[in-house]
C-alpha cells in the first residue's frame, strides 16, 4: 500500500520525508521509554506505522493541505519526544 501511495508523491514531496522522519522519532521515543511497537502505542510495527502515515499524508495532499506536513515535520525535527506527539496534535 505504501508503495501505491508514494507514488502519487513527487521527489522533494514534504509529507514524503515526513513518515520517514516521523517514523525514525518514534522509534527512538519507543526506545527511550522502555516500550516497544504494539497495540498499546497505537502500531504494531514500524509498517504499520508506515501505512498509517501514508494513509495520512495522501489525505493531507487531496484535500490541498500538504503544507502541514513540513509543519508537522519541523515541531518533530526541533523536539524532544513530547514534539512528537505535538506535531500530531495529542498530548502526552
Amino acid at each position: 500500500m505504501l508503495s501505491a501511495l508514494a507514488g502519487c508523491a513527487g521527489p522533494d514531496d514534504a509529507c514524503e520525508s515526513l513518515c520517514v522522519v516521523a517514523e525514525e522519532k518514534f522509534s527512538s521515543c519507543l526506545e527511550e521509554n522502555g516500550t516497544d511497537w504494539g497495540t498499546s502505542v497505537g502500531f504494531t510495527s514500524p509498517a504499520d506505522f508506515q501505512d498509517w502515515c501514508a494513509t495520512y499524508t495522501w489525505e493531507e495532499r487531496e484535500l490541498g493541505r500538504g503544507e502541514l506536513c513540513d509543519d508537522r515535520q519541523e515541531v518533530i525535527d526541533g523536539g524532544d519526544c513530547a514534539a512528537w506527539y505535538t506535531a500530531w496534535g495529542d498530548t502526552l
